[in-house]
């Protein structure tokens, strides 16, 4: 199965925290760890993780802390995975360079992965922090009546994220025949 690491998604979430302050402010370890619930030792090695590649600015001090060190428009998810993982890869012989394989050279799928692979580090590269955040904004409106686009009912919105989109709508998780406040 192909899964983002619970490392990267954790690092996402630590991020869109110190992006949501308006405005921005200095997040210390401990503070972060408490608002999203992730043990301190786990929120210490993501947030230098992502310091080291310069993600986050890093103070130090009984006042220091992390803060991001850019916009969060120009924080992509790609960048973030290097950060904590390495090289966005699917498998080693869709790299550049061509990874090790013991196939290489008979593989008859070798251009098809390079394709999908491709196709995936181009989404990592052209998200942003800010695309993420924005996703989670209530201004996608499931229909819930209440006028301000926020979904109120979590099965509603788990309903939609599991099934295909509307053909008209370009919302990855709607599945809404009827056009709908983002349609508009």
């Amino acid at each position: 199965m192909l899964r983002i690491s619970k490392q990267v998604d954790y690092g996402i979430l630590l991020l869109a925290h110190c992006a949501a302050e308006d405005p921005p402010r200095i997040h210390s370890t401990r503070d972060l760890a408490n608002q999203t619930g992730l043990p301190v030792p786990m929120v210490s090695k993501i947030l230098k993780g992502l310091a080291r590649e310069g993600i986050l600015n890093s103070f130090r001090g009984t006042k220091g802390g992390y803060t991001l060190a850019r916009d969060a428009a120009q924080i992509t998810v790609a960048a973030i995975v290097r950060a904590l993982e390495g090289p966005v890869r699917l498998v080693d012989c869709a790299s550049d360079p061509i990874g090790p394989c013991r196939f290489q050279g008979q593989c008859r799928v070798v251009a098809p992965m390079q394709v999908l692979a491709r196709a995936v580090h181009d989404v990592f590269e052209r998200t942003t922090l800010e695309d993420l955040i924005a996703l989670t904004t209530p201004h996608h409106d499931h229909g819930n009546g209440n006028g301000n686009g926020a979904s109120t009912d979590a099965a509603e919105v788990t309903a939609c994220e599991d099934t295909p989109p509307a053909e008209d709508c370009s919302w990855p998780t709607c599945s809404h025949e009827e056009p709908h406040d983002h349609h508009a």
